[in-house]
């Protein structure tokens, strides 16, 4: 899917946290004719999207996907059975994310390619 970078932060949980713009327009309608989200819930992200900022998180669509490292010693000591479960979510070393937070900022473009094997 087609996406942007949404936020930029240091994540309680992962060691830094770029934040997608998960749910899209398109998640929103199908969530709306399927009865996910109400109208105003589609309406706010349809909203977010067009401005370019970060969708609401908290709908039936779910939300705080994003690329990040490795848990926190803080997060694994909380969740120690979770220590590669990355949520959803793109996981990549730290230094890699130090390097790709180096160049990303809010708004970057983000592509996400994979393969569906039925």
């Amino acid at each position: 899917g087609e996406f942007y970078i949404c936020s930029l932060n240091h994540s309680e949980r992962f060691y830094k946290f770029m934040g997608i713009s998960y749910p899209d327009i398109g998640h929103a309608k199908t969530g709306l004719r399927k009865g996910i989200i109400t109208e105003l819930e589609y309406r706010e992200i349809k909203r977010a999207i067009r401005e370019r900022r970060q969708p609401p998180w908290d709908t039936g669509l779910g939300g705080a996907v994003g690329i990040h490292g490795r848990l926190l010693d803080t997060a694994i000591k909380r969740t120690p059975h979770l220590q590669n479960w990355t949520d959803g979510c793109i996981a990549l070393t730290n230094e890699d994310m130090d390097r790709l937070f180096a160049h990303v900022r809010v708004g970057t473009s983000v592509t996400i390619v994979g393969t569906y094997e039925r």
